[in-house]
């Protein structure tokens, strides 16, 4: 599949021919190449709980075209209270990248009786650790 345009309200598909899983994402660029990162949402069917499947990364040099790059936050399927387990309701995945540093971060919005955030350290492919994650929503936060 190879696009030239952009074309609003069609299912838009991957070099693969696959349909792009990045919903609630955000776009970087680093370098040459722009970085569409979003909740994964091919295991979502609305009978099985599940609210997305990790986030997925699609990487595109024409902002038409992209490729998949694969799930890089991995749900946690073992732990149910983790914002990343499958049932929970981890949403709007942010992507942060200092190009100083080289490091990458995801900031995102979990749900537990209330909408929180939570802010991710990227070890690796596909695991994070929560560096903060904000239960109790104040003015002065």
């Amino acid at each position: 599949m190879k696009y030239n345009s952009i074309k609003p309200g069609q299912i838009w598909l991957d070099t693969n021919g696959e349909r792009i899983q990045a919903h609630g994402g955000s776009i970087i660029t680093v370098d040459d190449t722009f970085y569409w990162y979003g909740e994964n949402k091919e295991n979502t069917d609305g009978q099985n709980d599940n609210w997305h499947w990790g986030v997925k990364c699609y990487a595109s040099k024409d902002l038409y075209n992209w490729e998949d790059k694969g799930i890089i936050i991995l749900p946690d399927t073992e732990d149910e209270s983790s914002p990343l387990h499958p049932k929970q309701f981890m949403d709007r995945p942010h992507i942060i990248y200092n190009e100083k540093t080289k490091k990458v971060r995801m900031l995102a919005k979990d749900y537990e009786k209330r909408w929180n955030t939570s802010l991710y350290d990227f070890d690796g492919r596909s695991y994070f650790r929560v560096l903060y994650y904000r239960k109790k929503w104040s003015a002065s936060a």
